[in-house]
């Protein structure tokens, strides 16, 4: 099953890549990772408030890595911006 995982997502990658670009590619494959982070800080919120016991899903919002994180996220999407050339 997990092969037929990493098949469809190498065929996608390769078909998204013959649609419009390389660097569209990766700039998705990056939003990927903030999707995933938020998801991840989403769900430790959620768990931890609902969970009697002390184990819990996703990871907390931490000083200063977050702040970090997010300005890497930000970063990327001002480039993104002064790539593409849009207003």
């Amino acid at each position: 099953c997990l092969v037929l995982v990493f098949l469809a997502a190498g065929s996608y990658q390769i078909l998204s890549t013959a649609v419009t670009s390389s660097m569209t590619r990766n700039l998705w494959k990056n939003f990927r990772g903030l999707v995933v982070w938020t998801v991840g800080m989403v769900l430790f919120y959620v768990t931890s408030s609902m969970a009697s016991n002390n184990s819990t899903l996703g990871e907390p919002w931490i000083q200063p890595g977050s702040f970090l994180v997010l300005a890497g996220y930000v970063m990327m999407m001002i480039g993104l911006k002064v790539y593409y050339g849009t207003s």
